[in-house]
């Protein structure tokens, strides 16, 4: 079950009759996109909608008409309190990744959750924002991030492997992805209609 928010947050409703749900995690910025078809017309769902599943909230980017005439949607995690804060200039010298991003998610609502990285570095970025900052910080540290946008946090984690924009299809073995920048200050991966379901891992709801 999804539930549905308009632009102002205010909640519109459930949708329990979808199909081909799927999110794609990219784990070099830890962005995510969730795709649905809507199998019913008893909310009308616009872009810039908040929706709002069991684990994150996202933003919805793309409405568009299937193949058999039913409305797809696409969006992606709800990170604009990251995106709202201005930074004309932020640096570290010699700190630890916990200690700077505490510092730059000041005022934003948000906070570090967990921290796996201790080593100390030093970076520094021009003209940006929260969402920037934090991408800076994981290439200066190499490390990965998470956001928790229903807790509002976000953790880091040492690398765990050395493949650099691979995805992760929650109920999909992903076989071709290409990069597609999209909006503003954000890009995603858009995923190619090639791959194959795993058996009893592809959530359906009618």
């Amino acid at each position: 079950m999804l539930k549905i928010y308009d632009t102002n947050h205010n909640a519109i409703g459930h949708i329990v009759k979808y199909k081909d749900l799927k999110v794609a995690s990219d784990v070099t910025t830890g962005d995510q996109t969730l795709s649905f078809t809507y199998m019913a017309r008893h909310h009308e769902i616009c872009e810039e909608y908040y929706i709002e599943t069991q684990d994150a909230e996202y933003v919805v980017k793309e409405k568009s008409v299937s193949t058999d005439g039913f409305l797809s949607f696409v969006a992606v995690l709800n990170l604009e309190e990251l995106e709202a804060k201005p930074w004309s200039s932020f640096g570290i010298t010699d700190s630890t990744i916990e200690d700077a991003a505490k510092l730059a998610l000041a005022g934003s609502g948000w906070t570090v959750g967990e921290c796996t990285v201790t080593k100390k570095r030093n970076a520094g970025i021009l003209q940006t924002n929260t969402l920037g900052v934090i991408q800076k910080l994981c290439t200066a540290f190499m490390c990965e991030v998470v956001y928790d946008t229903k807790k509002k946090t976000v953790s880091f984690y040492d690398q765990v492997g050395q493949d650099k924009g691979n995805f992760f299809l929650t109920g999909l073995n992903l076989k071709r992805y290409e990069n597609y920048p999209y909006w503003p200050g954000r890009a995603y991966h858009r995923v190619r209609e090639r791959w194959e379901e795993l058996p009893g891992k592809l959530p359906v709801h009618e």
